[in-house]
């Protein structure tokens, strides 16, 4: 998964939308009133969501792209995000507002070809006791074994090299998650959805916040590390 565009929201896959979510979503109940530093925050949905609708106090968005930081800006326009275009590798403190409570990272150091120094610049801008969230993808079950064929990215981690590189820096986790698909069905209130949301984006969270769901490993299968979709 590359980045999300919202320049036309409604031509933007649900699946994708959703791969997305899951990432983001394992922090919803740990940022309200918390100073966040979202790195390489693409366009900027997941800095919105933690915002507007999980309680951050302030969100700092950063990405090395001029256009997904204007468009993060056009797109989700909030009094309490502020959106800075910087290189996560070479970032620049003076321009941060740390340290933050939480720092969290979506599939971004495959795209580092220093990943330790990202990880060690981070680590200077975290408050004490304060939470850092890291994900890469499992390219090996995207594009079989071997490097990548996403020229976008230029390392590929098993989970036990992603495990060995973030904790050799970061030192040991507090847990450790991978990402599966999942199938279901669920009970929704008819009230809620009675008028259609604004947009896809807003569609698709307040399904994953209503509702009673059961959810399943797809076609009924235990999920194996070897079939993770990505490391968190």
């Amino acid at each position: 998964m590359e980045r999300l565009e919202f320049k036309h929201q409604e031509s933007i896959d649900s699946m994708e939308l959703s791969i997305h979510l899951s990432r983001y979503r394992i922090v919803s109940a740990q940022v309200a009133g918390k100073d966040v530093l979202d790195i390489a925050c693409g366009e900027g949905w997941g800095s919105y969501l933690m915002a507007k609708y999980w309680g951050a106090r302030r969100v700092h968005g950063v990405d090395i792209s001029p256009r997904a930081i204007e468009n993060a800006r056009t797109a989700f326009p909030l009094p309490n995000i502020k959106w800075t275009v910087m290189d996560a590798q070479e970032m620049d403190d003076s321009l941060l507002d740390a340290p933050y409570d939480i720092i969290i990272s979506i599939e971004t150091i495959e795209h580092l070809f220093h990943p330790k120094v990202f990880l060690e610049r981070i680590s200077r801008v975290i408050a004490p006791e304060g939470l850092m969230v890291i994900s890469c993808p499992n390219d090996h079950w995207y594009y079989g074994p071997g490097r990548s064929k996403n020229p976008y990215h230029v390392n590929t981690y098993t989970f036990d090299e992603f495990k060995e590189l973030t904790e050799s820096v970061l030192g040991n986790a507090r847990s450790f998650y991978f990402g599966t698909r999942v199938e279901g069905f669920a009970a929704l209130p008819a009230d809620h959805f009675r008028d259609r949301p604004e947009t896809l984006t807003q569609s698709l969270n307040q399904l994953s916040e209503t509702g009673a769901m059961e959810i399943l490993p797809s076609a009924g299968l235990i999920p194996e590390l070897k079939d993770a979709l990505f490391y968190m």
